[in-house]
């Protein structure tokens, strides 16, 4: 049994060491004893599982391969007239590996680690070395291999969701990247902005920690999310952890009253730019579940200095034809030879290019007018009218 310091350095120079088990009918309470064992003599991200735990089974294989692989394994398993460790020797090994490690009182992330973190790590390196089909067959073993690992740990713990508790170093590591690549949209402190406040107790599209993981890595198709593809796993539970804590801060009361505020957004012909619930025009941004997409901060922001707040798809144009015809609104399209935008009474115009004697893009501009004169109480009113459209309170 290898001592502790050189496992630290076989690991830290990405290799192996081997350690075969002499015991011929090996059970899985074997393989937790050993895990046991390295686990309290190096830590839990030096415990590798070998090939003897292989989908496949290496006793299975035809004779002349079986021959092939005991001549390169001649050393370690010399002593051994069978290859596969009996007792663990079928479909639902990882499963019972896992709900033994359950018993044992490892975590989540120990058991990512004992099953399947270190030879991810050392069987990338193998696979990078050579593009052989050796190689190969080692890298779909590897997927497999994950696969089979995420089915055993969903399956051991059904109806579990994953704690994402962290220390202080883990929480001050989710801020940083949340402030880098989140905070943008949703604020650096989670109060909303162009993104959803996170700032409350409960998120429409994360009610869990699994939830909320997937909304950060895959984005949500058809809004303005986009997938964190560029971050790591590691990385993206951080952020979950780190939005979770934002979740504790208290819930904004919003001091307005909605049913006043929707008579207000009628008296005030919002409707002939906005569309709630099917109804209204289009020249502005639907509103329809804005409460959802928009903390109480942007849209006070955006009722009274609509410019600061402007969305995107909405850039005001202006042209002038070669006939001398001035016209504004809001660009529908563009490519290298045409324009088209819309209207303030929601008409659409088409135009080529070498038509305009002028095409200005007003950018940081809106064609919405300022509501900064209405009152405290009404601004409020209509703020909770609008807070209150996809159920946010």
């Amino acid at each position: 049994m290898p001592h502790a310091e050189t496992l630290h350095q076989v690991s830290d120079c990405g290799r192996v060491s081997r350690c075969n088990s002499r015991i011929l009918h090996s059970t899985v309470e074997h393989f937790l004893d050993h895990f046991d064992h390295v686990k309290k003599l190096a830590g839990v991200e030096h415990i590798g599982v070998g090939s003897d735990i292989d989908l496949d089974g290496y006793d299975d294989m035809p004779a002349e391969e079986n021959k092939r692989l005991r001549a390169g394994y001649k050393g370690s398993y010399g002593f051994r007239e069978k290859i596969d460790i009996e007792g663990v020797d079928h479909p639902k090994r990882i499963f019972d590996l896992t709900e033994g490690l359950i018993r044992r009182k490892y975590t989540d992330r120990e058991i990512e680690l004992a099953l399947g973190g270190f030879q991810t790590r050392v069987g990338a390196n193998l696979v990078c070395l050579t593009i052989t089909r050796s190689a190969m067959k080692w890298n779909r073993r590897l997927c497999l291999f994950a696969l089979f690992l995420a089915s055993a740990i969903a399956a051991a713990r059904p109806g579990q969701d994953r704690d994402v508790t962290l220390t202080v170093d883990e929480l001050a590591q989710g801020k940083r990247i949340y402030v880098g690549q989140c905070a943008l949209c949703h604020g650096i402190e989670g109060v909303g902005g162009r993104g959803p406040a996170l700032n409350q107790p409960a998120l429409r599209r994360a009610k869990d920690n699994q939830a909320l993981y997937n909304v950060i890595k895959n984005g949500v198709a058809g809004t303005e999310m986009p997938a964190a593809w560029h971050m790591t796993t590691r990385e993206v539970w951080r952020v979950v952890g780190y939005i979770r804590y934002l979740n504790r801060a208290e819930d904004v009361k919003l001091t307005g009253d909605a049913g006043r505020g929707r008579e207000l957004y009628r008296a005030k012909g919002c409707a002939g730019c906005h569309i709630v619930r099917g109804e209204g025009g289009a020249s502005g941004p639907e509103l329809t579940g804005i409460g959802a997409r928009r903390s109480a901060a942007y849209l006070r922001e955006a009722l009274i200095e609509p410019a600061a707040s402007a969305p995107e798809g909405y850039l005001v144009v202006s042209v002038i034809t070669r006939a001398g015809r001035n016209l504004r609104g809001v660009r529908v399209n563009e490519d290298s030879f045409t324009i088209q935008l819309r209207d303030d009474e929601d008409r659409f115009h088409s135009f080529r290019k070498n038509e305009l004697r002028n095409l200005k893009r007003e950018f940081g501009v809106s064609t919405m007018p300022s509501y900064k004169t209405l009152a405290a109480t009404e601004l409020d009113d209509l703020i909770a009218y609008l807070a209150n459209l996809g159920g946010v309170k």
